[in-house]
């Protein structure tokens, strides 16, 4: 499980109109994957996450999570910028954790990989939506099954490497709230106790690339590659109860949150040919339980 514990920082605003952006919180997040006889457990990381957010209500904006580990480093960041129409977001989170057998959680190998994406979208509308294209570039641990002359062999990759491009849409309801003071069904309201639903879904067109792992190269299945269409999603579902207000917003969510991505493969494939793994696609999942602060003003 990974601890996020939130800290505010303040940015002061330069006209009567801009706002400053805050947020507290914590999230657990765990990545999870069973495969055949194992499963794979996520880091414990204890992270100080730091929040902050300017608009100017016009053509500038800037907002940020710092997730910062034990050692004082930057392990996990997002960062986002709106100028003049478009908004453009970069996210870096660390995957890392030990490969366990399922039955006797004796520990089979280890896994250390990065996730990169970058959002390029037209400027959020009032409601919250935005519209844009998506890259992302990350690692995961899989299970191949590879056909050894009619024998079935498993080999362990520990960063399989997927790259894909996409578009789709996000929404922030959360976010949106503490700068707009707009509620999907009733408009601009001055309370707000509720559930909300925030989501970001692309539809993209992946590449997936094993790595150079000992057992992968020993059989040869080093660097093969193979290209899948897919859909990608960061989801929370939660309650919210919110005060919004010309100089001061607050909100406070509870709720659980769930990253996938997903790539599909030909049906009725479940075997490989002689001296070929069966190349089925990676599903990550990373989920967990949230709550959070956020203020404007």
């Amino acid at each position: 499980m990974r601890g996020l514990i939130g800290a505010g920082l303040l940015l002061i605003a330069h006209s009567v109109l801009a706002k400053s952006y805050v947020g507290v919180g914590v999230i657990d997040a765990k990545f999870h994957a069973i495969e055949f006889d194992r499963y794979y457990e996520s880091d414990s990381n204890q992270l100080k996450q730091v929040k902050f957010g300017y608009s100017d209500k016009g053509k500038v904006e800037f907002f940020g999570d710092l997730g910062i580990n034990t050692d004082n480093e930057v392990q996990d960041f997002a960062l986002g910028l709106l100028l003049d129409g478009t908004l453009v977001q970069v996210e870096k989170v660390k995957l890392s954790g030990r490969i366990l057998d399922e039955n006797t959680d004796a520990q089979l190998g280890s896994y250390d990989n990065d996730y990169f994406r970058i959002d390029i979208l037209k400027k959020p509308d009032y409601a919250g939506f935005a519209l844009g294209v998506a890259y992302q570039e990350y690692a995961v641990p899989k299970l191949y099954k590879y056909n050894d002359a009619g024998t079935t062999l498993y080999l362990q990759d520990d960063a399989t490497d997927v790259q894909s491009i996409g578009f789709g849409v996000h929404y922030d309801p959360v976010r949106n709230f503490a700068l707009n003071g707009f509620d999907f069904e009733r408009g601009i309201i001055s309370f707000k106790n509720d559930w909300y639903i925030s989501s970001s879904t692309i539809f993209s067109v992946g590449k997936v690339t094993t790595s150079d792992a000992p057992e992968l190269t020993q059989f040869n299945q080093n660097g093969e590659s193979k290209v899948f269409p897919g859909m990608q999603g960061n989801y929370e579902l939660g309650w919210m109860i919110g005060q919004f207000g010309s100089g001061f917003s607050y909100v406070v969510n509870v709720g659980y949150h769930l990253r996938a991505s997903f790539f599909m493969d030909k049906p009725g494939e479940f075997d490989a040919k002689e001296g070929e793994i069966l190349f089925d696609p990676p599903y990550t999942i990373i989920h967990g339980p949230t709550i959070g602060f956020a203020a404007s003003f």
